[in-house]
């Protein structure tokens, strides 16, 4: 686990190298960051990345933390969340 400094916060990151990848990807989430990126790229590279984007991650972060931990529900007029957009269930019911 790797640290660099935002202000007064720490961004803290686990780096995952990969032979196949050719690109940097930055994942925020709930459990952290993640930094996914080819196995050429040297840590301090990485450092910089971040720092460059450190603005980003600190407001991501500051998402994360502040969203629900959503529980599904399956009744009428329940959301679903479905690839970054909410879906909102109709249940019709039939007599057969």
């Amino acid at each position: 686990m790797s640290t660099t400094l935002f202000g007064k916060s720490k961004i803290r990151y686990k780096v995952k190298y990969s032979l196949k990848r050719k690109t940097t990807e930055i994942l925020v989430g709930r459990t952290g960051v993640q930094v996914l990126t080819p196995k050429k790229k040297s840590q301090k590279q990485i450092e910089n990345l971040i720092k460059k984007h450190a603005k980003w991650i600190y407001k991501k972060q500051l998402l994360a933390k502040e969203e629900k931990q959503f529980k599904i529900t399956y009744k009428h007029g329940s959301r679903l969340p479905f690839f970054g957009k909410n879906y909102f269930y109709i249940i019709r019911i039939y007599n057969f």
